[in-house]
């Protein structure tokens, strides 16, 4: 099946790869979660710094490995491990009990924002030629948008968990 380049279906990519960098950037702006965290694990301020930490050290250090990958496997393959990598660090943050478990979870979830977040670059290589620069320089802005959106967001996604288990709490 060939594709043209810079048309149709090209820039559905970009629109997708700039709808997965903000929400890279607003799940990875862990500021607002430290201090719950440090609360509900009752562990040091040191120890829940350094697993949240982990997410972004991983999403930066492992780029050449995700690199690798999607020229070996193919984008698509490496966009759905990379995803399937980051619910289950989701679902076990949800559940954990223990920092290492916190661990064990910003672990999977920063891995795989890193395949997630380079494989995007990638994809976005292959489908445009004409309109690279302007592809990356929103994709560049979309990113700036996300660090500006992310903390307002995550506040009220925070205030509303809370409430909800303040409700459940009641009705115990």
């Amino acid at each position: 099946m060939v594709s043209k380049l810079d048309v149709g279906y090209a820039w559905i990519v970009a629109i997708a790869s700039w709808v997965a960098t903000v929400i890279i950037f607003m799940v990875t702006s862990n500021g607002i979660y430290f201090p719950y965290m440090i609360d509900y694990y009752e562990e040091s301020s040191t120890k829940v710094a350094m697993a949240l930490t982990l997410i972004r050290s991983l999403k930066y250090s492992c780029g050449v490995f995700a690199a690798i990958m999607a020229k070996a496997f193919g984008c698509r393959v490496v966009m759905i491990s990379g995803s399937f990598m980051m619910m289950c660090g989701c679902l076990l943050m949800t559940y954990s009990t223990s920092i290492f478990e916190v661990f064990l979870a910003c672990s999977l979830f920063g891995f795989g924002i890193c395949l997630d977040h380079y494989t995007t670059f990638f994809i976005i290589d292959v489908y445009f030629k004409k309109h690279f620069t302007l592809v990356m320089s929103i994709k560049v802005g979309v990113t700036g948008i996300g660090h500006m959106m992310a903390p307002y967001i995550n506040q009220v996604g925070l205030r509303q968990l809370i409430g909800f288990q303040k409700s459940l709490r009641n009705d115990s």
